[in-house]
């Protein structure tokens, strides 16, 4: 779904507005989130993306993502995404980082700005309500094997910064 985002610069100034697809299209830098859902077991869940997905189909990937629109907020962007994606209503999520990500898949230049979250649940797989045109399934996986597994069989997944999971096994 195409969506009107924030332009911004590397330092995370608004300088503008622009549909999504046209800043992937140009390798624009804009705003997004990441959220990553951990339980007491310490494991982080996963969601496998839809084979329909135009960037990184397919593959494993954290809990929710996505692009925060045009004049909103990183946490409300990061609600609703949890919202749409696994059907989660969160209020207490825990801000962890901002990170820049430059990635690509064949036409697609994905530059973003990253705000990263932690929500901790405890949930069962199947309580998750999943949004079918983004998402496959969830699954729970321990954080110590995600780590390990990516860099062994880094196709499985979207690509990932270590970072940010370093510091959440820190606070589960």
């Amino acid at each position: 779904m195409d969506e009107l985002i924030d332009i911004v610069d590397e330092n995370d100034n608004i300088i503008g507005q622009a549909m999504k697809s046209e800043a992937h299209a140009k390798g624009l830098w804009h705003r997004a989130v990441s959220i990553y859902v951990c339980n007491s077991k310490s494991q982080i869940l996963l969601q496998l993306r839809a084979k329909s997905m135009d960037l990184f189909p397919n593959v494993w990937e954290i809990s929710a993502s996505g692009h925060i629109t045009a004049d909103e907020e990183p946490i409300t962007g990061a609600k609703r995404e949890l919202k749409e994606e696994i059907g989660i209503n969160a209020e207490d999520l825990i801000f962890i980082d901002k990170i820049k990500i430059s990635q690509g898949q064949g036409p697609i230049k994905n530059n973003e700005l990253a705000f990263i979250y932690l929500f901790k649940c405890d949930w069962e797989e199947d309580k998750f309500k999943i949004q079918k045109e983004e998402v496959q399934c969830v699954k729970w996986f321990d954080i110590d094997f995600f780590i390990k597994d990516l860099q062994i069989n880094p196709d499985k997944y979207v690509p990932q910064n270590i970072e940010p999971l370093n510091k959440i096994k820190g606070l589960n």
